[in-house]
């Protein structure tokens, strides 16, 4: 999802004021340079890039559930990261959510979005999370020793080893093996 500077500029100029003042504000410069700082990026060019698909979301040209995509291509970072950087992006992004309820304003930028993930719709942290523990309850428990000795099955058979004094004196019939003795041979 790579956009043109004129298209940033059309998607900029057809922006709400809370969307130019989160796009353009120096408290949004440095929220996100915090956010940055706290994930570990730091070399120049994985910034600007940060910086960048933010506010490609800000203005409007990628949808907010596309997010964590977004910093996983653009970054190059793991699902796993880009999942707690989108998680910090998203508070960040809150001011958004309050503008939905007003008239969306239409544009004729055109979109690109990859055919291969559908758009899920907007997916609130909560309803992630929730899925989530979700699937936690669903996975089996790990099989432990303690676990064994509380459903230990009465019906198998139990099988002992004979006794060192069965062994020396006999065979457990009554016989005795004379010759058997300890120690010296």
């Amino acid at each position: 999802m790579n956009f043109t500077d004129q298209q940033r500029d059309d998607a900029y100029g057809a922006s709400s004021e809370v969307q130019k003042s989160l796009y353009e504000g120096p408290a949004s410069g440095q929220a996100l340079y915090d956010i940055g700082k706290n994930h570990g990026l730091v070399e120049v060019e994985v910034r600007m890039s940060f910086l960048i698909a933010v506010g490609d979301v800000v203005i409007g040209l990628v949808p907010q559930a596309q997010l964590p995509q977004l910093m996983i291509e653009r970054l190059g970072v793991s699902q796993a990261t880009a999942m707690r950087i989108t998680a910090d992006v998203l508070d960040f992004l809150e001011p958004l959510d309050a503008t939905k309820t007003a008239a969306p304003v239409a544009t004729n930028i055109p979109i690109q979005t990859p055919t291969a993930v559908a758009d899920p719709g907007p997916i609130s942290l909560a309803d992630e999370l929730a899925a989530a523990e979700a699937t936690f309850h669903q996975l089996q428990p790990i099989r432990t020793m303690a676990g064994d000795m509380q459903t230990l099955k009465h019906d198998v058979p139990i099988h002992q080893a004979a006794s060192q004094e069965t062994l020396l004196n006999g065979d457990g019939n009554g016989k005795k093996n004379p010759g058997a003795q300890w120690g010296e041979q």
